[in-house]
């Protein structure tokens, strides 16, 4: 990018304004000091020539800002002006309010140019990339911080379901606030759609594209109406009011809110207040959402809910869900699973696959679905059934084919 320089153009702009300002005071001084009134036209020729410097000033001031300020980055042709993402600066739901306006640019056609030519570097089908991602914590005084994150490398498919199991500690939180830059690596690199997370010219076009949807409900809304807190995001980013209550509506139609839209959010359960968390991040159009542990502090009705939503938005929509969560039976209908242990990535794989491994769970503190757990225990009396049946449905029928024929 070009930095800004003190050029022509803006030497220009400034003697514009140095003049307009003499012209003024100079003849504010004549009227103070004549002793007769100077007449009409006189008057109205000095404001003309005020009026025609500043012109000049601004359209010079003009010509040095298309020249210097917008960043000009080989491939893009126009300027266009983006604003913030929803609270701390972008799509962050519950870690504080704020915004602003920042300058990017685009295409001939009019999509966002958002790399360097040198960035451009993840694959069209890749959402979220990690390259050797490593994170410590700030240590307490006297004491040595330890890594949180080890050499992670990962790649997030577009469009897919992808749950990231762990025991407490194991990084699976610190990962996923590293893929919208709520955290910057202290080693290695992530990328979201080729986008560096540590560039901050792109910190809030990533932030639009991964939305975050964290634990607690309540420390997430914003407002007193539910409506008004979906269209909290939108607002600050400038949206027109038509758009702004196209987007609410589709929102909450999308979790399911939609007769809840008047009411006050303190009267709801945890499950449905989640949910209204989770339409305030669709009202921003994401690509992505990952959640944080969002179903921990809810009941298992609650639960079921936030999990229904969450996989009609990934199957309708084609919306990329990454979920952290730490039930095991949460992640059965998911694309992909990825264990987290010790800040690594231990295991990686479908769930019939990660599930089927028992002892390795075990070994690392985790457990397996409560119909794998059962398969293996008949296993160990001596029967012989498969460790991938992993919902009830298909635990209840490898059971029956096993013992129903026989009447045991």
């Amino acid at each position: 990018m070009k930095k800004n320089r003190l050029g022509s153009a803006e030497v220009g702009s400034c003697i514009c304004y140095g003049l307009m300002a003499l012209l003024q005071v100079g003849w504010l001084a004549v009227l103070l000091t004549a002793q007769l009134v100077p007449p009409v036209w006189v008057t109205l020729m000095v404001y003309c020539v005020a009026l025609a410097l500043f012109l000049l000033g601004q359209t010079l001031r003009v010509v040095q800002l298309l020249g210097s300020d917008v960043p000009v980055i080989q491939g893009c042709a126009k300027p266009i002006v983006a604003a913030a993402g929803r609270t701390a600066g972008g799509l962050v739901r519950g870690a504080g309010r704020g915004g602003g306006l920042r300058l990017a640019v685009a295409d001939a056609e009019g999509q966002p140019c958002h790399l360097r030519t040198s960035e451009k570097r993840t694959q069209n089908m890749t959402m979220i990339e990690t390259k050797d991602l490593t994170f410590a914590y700030p240590a307490e005084e006297g004491k040595r911080s330890e890594p949180a994150l080890r050499g992670v490398s990962l790649g997030i498919e577009k469009g897919s379901f992808v749950v990231v199991l762990g025991h407490n500690g194991s990084g699976k939180s610190t990962l996923a606030k590293h893929m919208n830059a709520v955290l910057l690596p202290s080693g290695g690199a992530v990328y979201v759609e080729g986008m560096d997370t540590r560039d901050q010219a792109v910190l809030l076009e990533i932030r639009r594209r991964v939305g975050m949807v964290f634990q607690n409900p309540d420390n997430q809304i914003v407002a007193n109406v539910v409506e008004e807190d979906v269209a909290f995001a939108p607002e600050n980013l400038g949206v027109p009011p038509q758009e702004i209550r196209r987007r609410v509506d589709d929102a909450l139609e999308a979790v399911g809110m939609s007769d809840f839209a008047r009411h006050a959010p303190h009267l709801l359960s945890g499950g449905q207040k989640q949910r209204v968390a989770i339409a305030g991040v669709i009202a921003m159009e994401p690509e992505c959402i990952v959640l944080d542990e969002a179903t921990a502090m809810l009941d298992p009705h609650g639960r079921r809910e936030v999990l229904d939503t969450i996989h009609r938005l990934n199957r309708e929509r084609g919306m990329t869900v990454v979920l952290i969560t730490h039930h095991m039976a949460e992640a059965e209908e998911a694309d992909r699973v990825i264990v987290m242990n010790d800040g690594e990535a231990a295991m990686d794989g479908t769930p019939r696959e990660i599930f089927a491994q028992v002892e390795r769970l075990h070994e690392l503190g985790l457990a397996a679905p409560d119909t794998v757990e059962l398969m293996q225990r008949l296993n160990r009396q001596g029967e012989h059934l498969p460790l991938t049946a992993i919902t009830v449905e298909e635990c209840a029928d490898a059971l029956y084919r096993r013992f129903g024929a026989e009447g045991k």
